[in-house]
Order: structure tokens, then C-alpha cells, then sequence
């Protein structure tokens, strides 16, 4: 006879899994072997095997019709999201590096060859600074427009 407490609450444990013979053969017969001792872990077997037996005869679920397709259907639609969200955030990434790149260039532009480049376009230098300015300022509106048209998106499809 196993008196130890921790093995009996390991036996417990495997009382429901033994009484739908869900154990391999040396757990059971370690159940088993317990239950030959032990009185309460016999009458709580008991009781599950009676329970066990008595939901083998109730009706198994059928599922829904199309059941299967709905889910194939919206498995799909999911990982096609995924990758669009995916898609509009690299094309996100690109927009911001794009408007960097874009005012660093500009910046370089104007320190460096503002002189020579007001003298090639026939332009004065706060014309050429204005010129300058402005295409900055559309480049990085066009790209903060992009960027909440990617966000006006990503939320409706998120609603739908």
C-alpha cells in the first residue's frame, strides 16, 4: 500500500483520464494498483466511470452545414488582411523614409548650392528658399495624406 500524499494526488489526478482509459498501460496500472488500497480514490473512480459511460451514449454534435467552408472562407479572408496590413505598412515605412530622405536632400540643396542654383534658375535666393520650402511642404502633405488614407483603411477593415 503507496501512503504518500504526494503520490495518492498524483493517482487523483489521473482518475478521470483512467476512467476513459486514456492512460497508457503503466499509468493504469499504477491507477489501478492504487485503487485496490484506497477506498476514496475507488468510490471517486466509480462515480467518473458512471459518468464516462453515460456520455458515451449521448448524441454526437453535428456540425453546421458549410461549417467547414465558412471557416476555410474566413481563414483566408483573415491572412489576406494580414498580408494587406502588412503591404500598406511597408508602403507606410516607405512614405516616412521617403519624406526624410526628401528634406534631408532639400536641406543639402539649399546650404550647399543655393547660390549657384538661384543663378542657374534664374531666381533670387529668397525665391529659390520659398521654391524650396514649398516643395517641402507638399512632398511631406502628400506624404501625411497617403499615410492617413493607410490608417482610414486599416480601420474600416477592421470594423467590417
Amino acid at each position: 500500500m503507496d501512503n504518500t500524499k504526494e503520490n495518492h494526488q498524483e493517482i487523483r489526478e489521473l482518475l478521470a483520464f483512467a476512467a476513459v482509459s486514456a492512460l497508457d498501460a503503466r499509468e493504469q496500472a499504477q491507477v489501478e494498483a492504487h485503487l485496490q488500497a484506497c477506498e476514496t480514490c475507488r468510490r471517486e473512480f466509480g462515480a467518473l466511470r458512471g459518468l464516462a459511460s453515460e456520455l458515451r451514449v449521448l448524441p454526437s454534435p453535428v456540425p453546421a452545414f458549410g461549417l467547414a467552408q465558412r471557416t476555410s472562407a474566413r481563414v483566408k479572408a483573415e491572412m489576406a488582411a494580414r498580408a494587406e496590413r502588412r503591404r500598406h505598412n511597408l508602403v507606410l515605412m516607405m512614405l516616412i523614409v521617403f519624406a526624410w530622405i526628401d528634406t534631408l536632400v532639400i536641406w543639402a540643396v539649399a546650404r550647399v548650392f543655393s547660390d549657384d542654383l538661384a543663378r542657374l534658375l534664374h531666381l533670387s535666393s529668397s525665391q529659390l528658399t520659398y521654391g524650396l520650402v514649398g516643395y517641402w511642404l507638399f512632398a511631406v502633405t502628400a506624404t501625411f495624406a497617403l499615410t492617413a488614407k493607410i490608417g482610414r483603411v486599416h480601420r474600416q477593415r477592421r470594423l467590417v
